[in-house]
């Protein structure tokens, strides 16, 4: 069994994005990094309208399933890529800019290093 035309060529449009990001992710630029998982998330769009129009005997298919996997497989190394590049970016903000507390609330009730409001037992 072979794939719809219009199917074959929205996970070719996927494909081609996911290797778009590929050769961005390195780079770190991120206006590159924005346009290529743009473009990508609308080929997923796309794809996916397709795909819920399929009648679900053909949304079985082998050929199809192969390559669900193998572009799951290709959307996961990207995404271990990114993860990878936003603790690098990370770690050289903290290094450029340590952070010397970490404040959860802000106001005339915070207190640094205890829980503002705490109760307090007081004996008679």
């Amino acid at each position: 069994m072979t794939l719809h035309a219009d199917i074959d060529n929205a996970l070719s449009s996927i494909e081609q994005q996911c290797r778009q990001l590929a050769g961005a992710v390195p780079g770190g630029e991120p206006a590159a990094l924005q346009e290529a998982s743009e473009a990508l998330r609308r080929a997923a769009v796309d794809f996916s309208r397709l795909l819920d129009a399929l009648p679900p005997q053909e949304r079985r298919a082998a050929p199809l399933r192969r390559r669900l996997q193998q572009l799951a497989a290709a959307l996961t190394a990207q995404r271990t890529g990114l993860l990878r590049r936003g603790a690098m970016a990370e770690a050289a903000l903290h290094a450029m800019m340590p952070a010397t507390r970490q404040t959860t609330y802000a106001g005339p009730y915070a207190v640094a290093g205890r829980a503002g409001g705490a109760f307090k037992p007081m004996a008679a």
